[in-house]
């Protein structure tokens, strides 16, 4: 896990974003990857009283 990323910024706030900081089960990284970060949604079940 990286303590600090010196420059958290790594993409233009103006163009679609190309890079990210690899993150692991532990947590962020200092690693960069090309590419755009692949999505993870959490949803939470809903039980319906029909």
């Amino acid at each position: 896990m990286a303590d600090l990323i010196e420059n958290p910024i790594i993409n233009s706030p103006f163009e679609e974003p190309k890079r990210y900081f690899r993150f692991t089960d532990d947590g962020i990284t200092d690693e960069i990857v090309i590419g755009r970060r692949c999505i993870q949604l959490c949803s939470k079940d809903v039980v319906s009283d029909d």
